[in-house]
């Protein structure tokens, strides 16, 4: 019997610095949204990480994000986030789409797993929302979440630059276009 796909909308928060040659980013925060085969949101996840290579945050990073000094600290590192992520999925690597608006987040989390020396197998299938969105709609370009949102008469609930609330939006673009998407419709990899 083959598992129905879980398809799991995520985001990413960053250190980040407003200089002309930063240092290299990492992750500190992740928020993510599971959408069952049907188009429903079924659950979320949400975890602060400490970064490993420039544990101090920025002044221009707590700005952008809201994320405190305070709120990274006490964090867990990456292994174990991403340990408790696995845990959530509770899924095999073959029913796992993960879906992000733009290619930035699916990179940083592979550029975070190698400096920890982690496989995260469950990586391999992922579609960027924001330029499907764009071919969806027949858009001359992207257009922001808050757009895409704007698009479908919906308003962006939370706060902009947090991993949740960037998941949770994203996950209601995907619903609202739920079976219009190509790729759902399409046999999945074996």
């Amino acid at each position: 019997m083959q598992k129905e796909p879980s398809y799991i909308v995520f985001d990413l928060e960053a250190t980040c610095w407003r200089l002309h040659k930063p240092p290299r980013q990492e992750i500190i925060e992740i928020g993510a949204s599971k959408v069952n085969a049907y188009g429903e949101i079924i659950s979320s996840f949400n975890s602060f990480i400490k970064p490993k290579q420039n544990p101090k945050l920025s002044s221009f990073c707590t700005q952008l994000t809201s994320i405190t000094q305070a709120d990274i600290d006490p964090a867990p590192d990456f292994q174990e986030v991403m340990w408790n992520f696995e845990d959530w999925l509770q899924s095999d690597k073959n029913d796992v789409v993960l879906l992000s608006w733009g290619d930035y987040d699916l990179k940083q989390l592979k550029m975070d797993a190698e400096i920890h020396e982690m496989q995260l197998s469950w990586t391999n299938q992922h579609f960027c929302l924001k330029e499907a969105h764009a071919r969806l709609l027949k858009l001359r370009e992207p257009v922001g979440v808050s757009t895409a949102l704007e698009y479908g008469g919906l308003q962006f609930e939370g706060s902009k630059h947090r991993a949740i609330a960037d998941a949770i939006n994203t996950a209601r673009i995907l619903t609202m276009h739920f079976e219009d998407w190509d790729f759902i419709h399409q046999p999945k990899k074996k």
